[in-house]
């Protein structure tokens, strides 16, 4: 079990009992109620949104596995920390960490995404680099929501960074069919 504030988010013990539990949801009748309740979730919100003051959904939780997969930061229970390789690397990207660093808050941490389940970085970090993300027009915020687009700008960079989620899927000649 982890405590995020208020809630309480439990997790399989391990890959074993998840492929049981998968393999048990092939057999089963999805209700009409339309559950699982993610499937009611506004398109925009899923992809891109802020939680609080850090970047959330597919895109959030795309760039914490890209940040995780070239060891720029690393998350531990309860916390984490950006390695030297992620300081120059964020800092290349306009991320104040200096000041990050000296919130009130905490540094780095993982945050759970409610949409996809998997951790999106968080504290002062976190919303460092969302701020990076809106200075650079990576990203914009569509008004009167915490939906984020992902903007042109943003893909491409996302993309050379090797951010599968973005990457340009390369067009089909006309003689293709």
């Amino acid at each position: 079990m982890e405590k995020q504030g208020r809630c309480h988010y439990y997790r399989l013990r391990s890959a074993e009992v998840a492929r049981a539990i998968e393999g048990l949801m092939t057999v089963a009748i999805i209700p009409s109620n339309g559950w699982p309740p993610h499937h009611r979730v506004e398109p925009a919100l899923r992809e891109a949104r802020m939680c609080y003051d850090h970047m959330a959904g597919r895109l959030g939780v795309a760039v914490c596995d890209m940040l995780l997969r070239r060891h720029h930061v690393v998350l531990v229970e309860g916390g984490g920390e950006v390695t030297p390789a992620g300081e120059r690397f964020l800092g290349g990207l306009g991320v104040d960490l200096p000041k990050a660093r000296g919130a009130k808050r905490h540094y780095c941490r993982g945050c759970l995404d409610w949409t996809e389940r998997r951790h999106h970085i968080s504290g002062a970090v976190g919303a460092a680099i969302a701020e990076a993300f809106l200075a650079g027009r990576l990203v914009a915020r569509i008004p009167d929501s915490r939906a984020l687009a992902v903007t042109p700008l943003g893909r491409k960079t996302l993309a050379a960074w090797g951010v599968d989620e973005y990457r340009a899927v390369a067009p089909r000649s006309a003689s293709a069919g």
